[in-house]
């Protein structure tokens, strides 16, 4: 008897043992190992899935990058002109670096063209982008969309704004067009690679009726460097609302 109670006990205690070698073998091969997008506060975190390893809570809590609806301008033939415009409501982190798509769909959901770039926005700023020689008319456009992603976040003082200033600008009119010039004053001890001017063009409702975009190479420091901006000849197009934009990124 007391033999037969003995080999139950061992008998069961070998069955236990392997069914817990199964049982831990199983849990670690189903659970996942703990990771910054796994929503648990199971690694060296601050909070959940931020700090320690993972990323910075406060860049976690930023907003987004704001789409305002984009407008797209008849250019010459079959082409078009696109202006996009993104707002960073974050006043103490600017993107030093962000990819971008732009879409642009018919009234059907066929896409029409599809764009993808890269792009940078300091704190608290609004950004315009101008995507010229579209493939495509501007009448075919009903809806359009623009996606953000893999955005590169530095604080305020690691990425400031440039110091580059625009002088007092002149207009003319030549040939159907508006031309819109000035000087660009680089006020920095270093140079840019490159600069984009972008004018935005408006009725005296403020209503954005018009977009234009020219880029200068490698400005120098302390440089002054001439530009110009062509606009179409449009009756309702107010000079004195038209607006200047400098982006610029050492």
């Amino acid at each position: 008897m007391r033999n037969r109670l003995l080999k139950q006990f061992l008998y069961g205690s070998i069955y236990l043992l392997i069914f817990g070698f199964v049982a831990y073998n199983i849990y670690f091969a189903v659970i996942p190992e703990p990771s910054c997008f796994d929503n648990r506060r199971n690694q060296n975190e601050e909070e959940v899935d931020c700090g320690g390893q993972c990323a910075s809570c406060e860049i976690r809590r930023l907003k987004p990058i704001e789409v305002l609806p984009t407008l797209i301008f008849p250019a010459d033939g079959n082409r078009s002109l696109a202006l996009l415009e993104l707002r960073n409501p974050n006043a103490a982190w600017g993107a030093e670096n962000f990819q971008y798509v732009f879409k642009v769909f018919d009234a059907q959901g066929k896409e029409l063209s599809n764009i993808s770039g890269q792009s940078f926005i300091y704190s608290g700023d609004s950004k315009h982008l101008v995507e010229v020689n579209l493939p495509l008319d501007s009448k075919m456009a009903a809806r359009s969309e623009v996606v953000i992603s893999d955005l590169s976040w530095k604080r305020r003082d690691e990425f400031p704004r440039p110091k580059i200033t625009i002088k007092t600008l002149t207009t003319k009119t030549e040939r159907r067009q508006i031309l819109i010039s000035s000087n660009i004053a680089n006020e920095e001890l270093f140079g840019y690679p490159e600069v984009q001017i972008i004018g935005v063009g408006v009725d005296k409702t403020g209503r954005r009726i018009a977009a234009s975009k020219t880029v200068l190479q490698e400005i120098k420091p302390n440089e002054e460097r001439f530009f110009q901006l062509t606009f179409p000849a449009l009756a309702d197009l107010d000079l004195k609302l038209t607006k200047i934009f400098v982006e610029a990124k050492r």
